[in-house]
């Protein structure tokens, strides 16, 4: 029997059970070859060991052992589920095409449509607790609601760009991007939204933020940005590369990462100055990035693919 065969993880009543195999090199392991086929969007976990997946056609996967083990969760839609947030063990939301949104406050046990009053997809959700959120998408699209998503209403954001992706860092005070370099910003929980000036025309893609003055953005045509001061100033960084970005993620304000095509993942030690490769044994798209610790971390993509590190992803580094 071939190694790989070895490692091959084993599938029980819907259970995705961890093989035991790790990296050969140490660094990114990929987990669950085969058993899921579809795209997987976004990853979201609120603890080390509470954690969901969404997907193409509805898809939901939640671990509660750190991923040692995974179990398909039913949605109760069949549309592609763009991102999912959860803002605690039971309370979460996941978001997608045609509008949807779904609720759960049992952990994903049951899920419920909310009415998010658009038909447009939406591509990000965020909350800051169980009862204050936001979701966005399609042209221009910013939804808000104070009380768990019972009631959505629209904001007014100026635009109809497409928005990707948004963060906050308060009930006050949050950013979103998305097409042709924007970049929009609140104080006031998004009753009024004031562009920033990224210096570039490129599609945004992702943004984080760490604390109230420290974030980056990644996008198209290898643009990565910078602020240091909440985004009055937003600074480009040299990833020595053009490809198309999905997702940020950094962990304090110098460790990182940046996801990206064919399999191409970015770290920086440095807070963006200088970006290495490290690898990742595959050429699927990366979608999204999560870590749970300084070195625990999640990627998922494209045709089902999961990677998992528990050492920030050091090993072997590409080229």
């Amino acid at each position: 029997m071939l190694l790989k065969d070895l490692c091959r993880p084993i599938f029980f009543v819907l259970i995705l059970q961890l093989s035991g195999c790790t990296g050969g090199d140490g660094g990114w392991t990929r987990v669950y070859e085969n058993i899921v086929t579809v795209s997987l969007y976004s990853i979201f976990f609120t603890d080390s060991n509470n954690g969901w997946i969404s997907g193409k056609d509805g898809y939901l996967i939640h671990t509660s052992d750190a991923g040692s083990s995974w179990e398909l969760q039913e949605s109760g839609v069949k549309k592609n589920l763009r991102s999912i947030f959860f803002s605690d063990k039971d309370n979460g939301w996941a978001v997608g095409d045609d509008g949807i949104i779904i609720h759960t406050i049992d952990g994903g046990k049951h899920w419920e449509r909310e009415d998010s009053k658009v038909q447009d997809p939406l591509y990000t959700v965020y909350f800051v607790d169980r009862k204050t959120g936001w979701a966005a998408g399609a042209f221009g699209a910013m939804l808000h609601t104070e009380d768990g998503g019972t009631n959505w209403s629209l904001q007014d954001t100026g635009t109809r760009s497409l928005f990707r992706d948004m963060r906050f860092i308060d009930s006050k005070r949050g950013w979103i991007v998305g097409e042709k370099g924007s970049i929009l910003y609140t104080e006031d929980g998004g009753t009024k939204w004031t562009r920033q000036e990224s210096k570039v025309g490129s599609h945004l893609e992702g943004i984080f933020f760490i604390d109230d003055r420290h974030g980056w953005v990644a996008g198209r045509e290898g643009t990565a940005l910078e602020t240091k001061d909440g985004g009055a100033r937003w600074d480009r960084l040299d990833t020595g590369t053009d490809s198309w970005f999905f997702d940020v993620f950094f962990v304090d304000s110098r460790r990182g990462w940046i996801s990206a095509p064919f399999g191409v993942l970015l770290h920086t030690e440095d807070g963006g100055k200088s970006w290495t490769r490290q690898k990742t044994d595959t050429i699927n798209y990366l979608y999204k990035i999560f870590f749970t610790g300084h070195d625990d971390g999640w990627v998922v993509g494209s045709f089902g693919l999961m990677l998992h590190t528990s050492t920030g992803g050091k090993g072997k580094i590409d080229g």
